[in-house]
Order: structure tokens, then C-alpha cells, then sequence
């Protein structure tokens, strides 16, 4: 173990890893760069920061990598990187910059890239996560589950995640539970199953899910290219999805019973409408499924699902291409706002209200 203040460095070389390298406190992984600083996982080890700290000195928690790779040379059965907060910490700085997590051969499995439990103040800046390095087959084929795994019960907040690239695992990103502030800027995301998936519910518990947090995310400036999922959103009361390029691909052997393009859903309780009403805006996304002559039944842009607190989304300035519905407004939504700037190309059925919503579209 690291204890204290400290720094790794990595010259220029290649090195093999069997067992964790667990950090306490402030430390900083340095390397020449990710062809140059190159680091292999034998027997699922990992990199692991467990900070015990709580007060308010800025470099107590933090932990910083740069400019290194590392290859998981055999299959991964927990997170090959894990950073872990003690609740309640009042500064969890962590600063990630050129760093690659790849699979080093196909049909590897990796059950997480990166995953963070109640960090505080993130940056992610041009890391690359990539899975099996498989040609897919089916979905089935593709064993890696997690690109970046976001985590937290105790206000986690101010995440910025930039310039990011993912491809072939089973989930780009998932965030679950109490996570403010979670911003995504100008990611690319190739041959996933699902692109972003959070889930502020994310504990099974009744008695311990963050029924009274505030999470909210933005998603800017992507590229998403998922079979399933491209972003679903589960009572998330903020949400701003603007100017991404979202499709999916349904090739007959990765084609998928169900593509929803953007999916908004809710399950919260009765009590708690008043305060915790979905209000978000979806706007100037290019939205389709390829190819073109192949659109099944359950094909959709946008959908709000039923649910009593899913109101006052916004949709405005959206091109919708290839498929069975544009944008889907279930029965039980509520004062959603349809703008009247949409382009809708091949789509069967352009828009669908099933509840009551105001649709300025003509």
C-alpha cells in the first residue's frame, strides 16, 4: 500500500501487475504516455484508492493519473480501476487525463473500466475505455459490462466527463444513485449495448434510496452509437440533451427487440410529486436507426414514459430519421412541450400523445 502524499511514475517501459496497488490518500500516477507508460492486469488486480479522510484540505483525497494505459491481460472480475470516498468528505478531487483501459485480446471480459463511489469534483479528459476488442457477432459475444461506473449515496456532485471514447461493452456509462452535476461534453461512443444509463435508484432498498436528492445531467456534443439504450434516464429530475448525434444500428446479427433513442421514465412515489417533477429539454439531436430498410416495431427517438411526476420536457429543434415512432408520449405524461422546429424523415408515425401535453408542431 501507498500511505501519504505521494507519486508513482512510470518511465517509459512495460509493467505487469498481480496483485492491487491500493492508495490511502493524495497520490499521482504519472506516465510518458499511453505508447510509451504501458501497465498489465494479471489476476484481476487493480488500482484502488480507499480514502478514510474527511475535512476540507484540498489534497487529502486526491488522486490524479495521467498519460498512462492499461491493457487487462486476463478476464476482470471487479473495477480495474476503483476509487472509493468516505461519506460525507467535504473535497474528493480526482483528475484523470490520457489514460486507457483496454482489453488486451478478444473475447476478454471486464466486469468495470472505472468505476467511482460519492467522488466529489471529477474530471475526465480524453481517456479511452475499450472492452472485448471483439468483431461483434450478437450481443451476446460481448462479455465486458461497464465502460465507467458512477456511484454515490452521499451527494457526489460536479462531474465533467470530456473528450472520452468508449466501444464494445455491454453499458458505455452508468451512473446510479445521488449524483449532481453530472456533465458529459463531446464523447464518442461506438458498438455498445447501452450508452448512458442512470438510474438514481440505483439500491434496492426502500428504506436507503436517495428518494430526496437532486440528481441532474447533462449530455452535450456526443456521438452515441447504441444497439439498445442510448440514453436512459430514470428519475432524474434535470436533464439536458442537446446537439448529440444519436443511432443505432440493426444490423440482423446485433438487431435488438427494442431501440429507444432517448428514454425518460420515473417511478416515483405519490408523495413525493410536488417536489420532485421531471423537467428537463431535449434539443438540436439528430436522432435515427440504421439501415434504413430494416425499422422493427419498437423503434422510437424519444419517449416519456408513463409516470406521474414525467412533465415539462421540453423537445425543440430534433431530426428524427428511420423509425417506427419519433416521439412517443405515453399514456399518464403530463404538460411535456413538443416545440414546432422537428424534421421528421421516414418515420411511420411522427408523433404519438398519449396523454395530455401541448404539441406546437404543425
Amino acid at each position: 500500500s501507498v500511505w501519504g502524499d505521494g507519486k508513482l511514475y512510470f518511465p517509459k517501459g512495460t509493467y505487469k501487475i498481480t496483485k492491487n496497488i491500493i492508495s490511502k490518500k493524495a497520490i499521482n500516477y504519472q506516465g510518458d504516455g499511453v505508447e510509451m507508460s504501458q501497465i498489465y492486469s494479471y489476476n484481476s488486480a487493480s488500482i484502488v484508492h480507499d480514502s478514510k479522510f474527511v475535512g476540507s484540505n484540498e489534497d487529502a483525497n486526491q488522486f490524479c493519473m495521467n498519460d498512462m494505459r492499461i491493457y487487462v491481460a486476463e478476464n476482470h472480475k471487479g473495477s480495474v480501476i476503483s476509487l472509493n470516498f468516505i461519506d460525507g468528505a467535504a473535497v474528493s478531487d480526482v483528475n484523470m487525463r490520457n489514460v486507457e483501459i483496454l482489453g488486451a485480446h478478444v473475447s476478454i471480459s471486464i466486469q468495470h473500466g472505472l468505476k467511482l463511489y460519492n467522488a466529489r469534483i471529477v474530471r475526465l479528459e480524453q481517456c479511452k475505455f475499450v472492452g472485448d476488442q471483439d468483431k461483434i457477432q450478437t450481443w451476446d459475444d460481448v462479455n465486458s459490462k461497464i465502460g465507467l461506473l458512477l456511484l454515490g449515496d452521499k451527494n457526489p456532485c460536479e462531474i465533467y466527463v470530456s473528450d472520452c471514447f468508449f466501444m464494445y461493452w455491454k453499458t458505455a456509462v452508468y451512473c446510479g444513485g445521488n449524483l449532481e452535476g453530472v456533465n458529459f461534453r463531446d464523447m464518442a461512443m461506438l458498438a455498445v449495448r447501452d450508452g448512458f444509463i442512470y438510474n438514481s435508484n440505483w439500491t434496492k432498498s426502500p428504506d436507503t434510496r436517495n428518494i430526496h436528492a437532486e440528481p441532474w445531467i447533462s449530455i452535450f456534443g456526443c456521438h452515441i452509437n447504441a444497439s439498445r439504450y442510448c440514453v436512459h434516464l430514470t428519475n432524474v429530475i434535470q436533464f439536458n440533451i442537446a446537439n448529440n448525434n444519436i443511432y443505432g444500428q440493426n444490423y440482423s446479427h446485433t438487431a435488438e427487440k427494442e431501440f429507444n433513442a432517448i428514454t425518460i421514465a420515473n417511478n416515483l412515489p405519490q408523495e413525493f410529486w410536488g417536489a420532485y417533477h421531471l423537467k428537463g429539454t431535449i434539443h438540436d439531436n439528430y436522432i435515427s436507426l440504421i439501415p434504413q430498410h430494416i425499422t422493427p416495431s419498437s423503434a422510437n427517438g424519444i419517449v416519456i414514459k408513463n409516470g406521474a411526476a414525467n412533465e415539462s420536457t421540453i423537445i425543440n429543434s430534433n431530426q428524427f430519421q428511420n423509425l417506427q415512432r419519433g416521439i412517443w408520449l405515453q399514456n399518464g405524461t403530463t404538460e411535456n412541450l413538443i416545440g414546432p422546429v422537428q424534421i421528421f424523415t421516414a418515420c411511420k408515425y411522427p408523433i404519438v400523445d398519449e396523454g395530455i401535453n401541448k404539441n406546437l408542431f404543425k
